[in-house]
């Protein structure tokens, strides 16, 4: 081989080595300080990566996936006041089909976008029980409302709906 060659071949070795230093490895199952709590599973490049459980200080939990230190995929979150959120995330905020439960009975099953309610979902609440399209967190659309108290009480419509 000339010198030519073997510089070519040391320079390649080197960038090489140089650019896999950069990268990082998703590490095993590890326990570490997160977002005012703590999280146990995957990390990559420092941050929960993968299927892992974060408790907070405040007595909430999450059990789901993870992607560059957000919620990201199927999980469930339970909050400290009994309240429970299973279903879809992105970006940390609820995402796709997804179930609600409030600890005061209040339940909402449907699609989520961007944390909000959006699109086809059924909610029951102390007031009413409604089945059809949400539109920035409300019962907007088509749909179909059954009331449960006030004047209303009885009462079910069909059609469009804004409540």
């Amino acid at each position: 081989m000339n010198k030519f060659t073997v510089f070519l071949i040391l320079m390649l070795f080197f960038f090489i080595t140089a650019c896999s230093s950069f990268k990082k490895e998703r590490q095993d199952i590890v326990t570490i300080p997160f977002l005012n709590g703590s999280y146990t599973g995957p990390v990559m490049n420092e941050l929960p990566d993968g299927f892992g459980t974060w408790t907070g200080d405040n007595g909430d939990k999450y059990e789901g996936n993870f992607s560059e230190g957000m919620f990201s995929g199927f999980g469930i979150y339970y909050y400290s006041n009994k309240s429970k959120y299973e279903g879809g995330w992105k970006k940390g905020r609820f995402n796709g089909k997804g179930i609600l439960k409030y600890s005061d009975g209040h339940i909402y099953d449907g699609n989520w976008e961007n944390g909000v309610k959006q699109g086809f979902g059924y909610e029951k609440t102390e007031k009413y029980v409604y089945e059809g399209e949400f539109k920035n967190d409300y019962p907007r659309g088509y749909g179909k409302i059954y009331y449960l108290t006030g004047n209303l009480s009885g009462d079910k419509y069909e059609g469009y709906v804004v409540v």
